[in-house]
């Protein structure tokens, strides 16, 4: 689907109706979260994850759910992710101003 058509399906189906299709099919609320899934496969024990793009996939891809889903079956595996925002210790904000719900095992890596 070209970017003109998802405009016009956003336009007639509404913001909600778009995001709750891209939450099914890509089960981001289920057990077997494609997004997960995908990293899990591709990612060897000696690994680090990289996380990027977290910005242009708001407000679909919470970065949040995919860092609480990743933490419960990738323990082992550092994770960083590059996030257009802040962090303030409690909560992610996104853009700095876009509050991405609580994350309470981030930290910053550069202060």
């Amino acid at each position: 689907m070209c970017l003109e058509q998802c405009v016009r399906f956003e336009e007639q189906k509404g913001m909600e109706y778009l995001y709750t299709a891209v939450t099914k099919m890509l089960r981001l609320t289920n057990d077997d979260n494609l997004i997960v899934n995908r990293i899990l496969e591709h990612t060897p024990k000696d690994a680090v994850v990289f996380l990027t793009g977290v910005g242009k996939v708001f407000p679909f891809i919470r970065s949040h759910n995919v860092m609480n889903n990743l933490h419960q079956v990738l323990d082992c595996v550092p994770v960083v992710m590059f996030y257009p925002g802040t962090w303030d210790g409690q909560s992610l904000r996104l853009f700095g101003t876009i509050t991405d719900g609580n994350y309470y095992r981030a930290f910053p890596l550069i202060v």
